[in-house]
């Protein structure tokens, strides 16, 4: 049984027999709209079940046509130390107001459709040092570094060294994007999307493809 979302399409498959060769068209059985069973005669029927040549689909990461390739947005892999919710940023600017220089709107699935608020720690590697005399900050980038230390991937691991830093990096902030969320729901009549413009005036500087 295969579901899309609340739909499901159950297919069974009944083999009679076995042949190297055969002298009559196979069959494919069909049930119509009134329950009643049918069947047709095709030349083949093919790995998906379909009275037609074998054709097999392929997985591919590039697009089918002059257009820029669709990537995931850049990911903390931070142990949510480098993520600040609403009260969380309200918090560190109590403490540290000079953080307002490190700290950038972070959007994710979640955040995009239903209008949520999350904000990030975005910090460049010239900017480190300055970032790590604000004490509160300077936690975070520990909490982060342990954090991947204990990881099994070398890649992640390797970014123990870079805490300040997105283990992923996809965006510069400089660019226009175009915002796609990778989960969303089958009842919605479209699909959500938002051509971040404001890149360029500096208030949309990290798109995460995470929900």
């Amino acid at each position: 049984m295969v579901e899309f979302g609340s739909v499901q399409c159950r297919v069974t498959v009944v083999i009679v027999g076995l042949s190297k060769t055969h002298n009559k068209d196979p069959l494919i059985f069909e049930a119509n709209d009134n329950g009643e069973t049918n069947s047709r005669a095709v030349k083949n029927i093919n790995p998906y079940l379909v009275g037609y040549g074998n054709v097999f689909v392929s997985t591919s990461t590039n697009p089918i046509a002059d257009v820029p390739l669709m990537i995931n947005g850049s990911k903390p892999v931070d142990g949510s130390n480098l993520s600040l919710s609403v009260s969380e940023k309200r918090s560190l600017l109590a403490a540290a107001p000079a953080a307002k220089n490190f700290i950038r709107p972070f959007f994710g699935s979640d955040e995009f459709i239903k209008g949520k608020s999350r904000f990030c720690l975005w910090v460049n590697d010239e900017e480190r040092s300055f970032a790590e005399t604000l004490p509160e900050i300077a936690e975070r980038f520990q909490k982060v570094s342990k954090m991947r230390e204990k990881s099994e991937k070398p890649l992640t691991r390797a970014g123990a060294k870079t805490p300040h830093r997105f283990q992923q990096v996809r965006q510069t902030g400089e660019e226009d994007v175009i915002i796609v969320p990778s989960v969303s729901s089958e009842s919605r009549e479209y699909l959500e999307t938002l051509c971040c413009l404001l890149y360029r005036l500096g208030t949309c500087r990290i798109v995460a493809a995470s929900s």
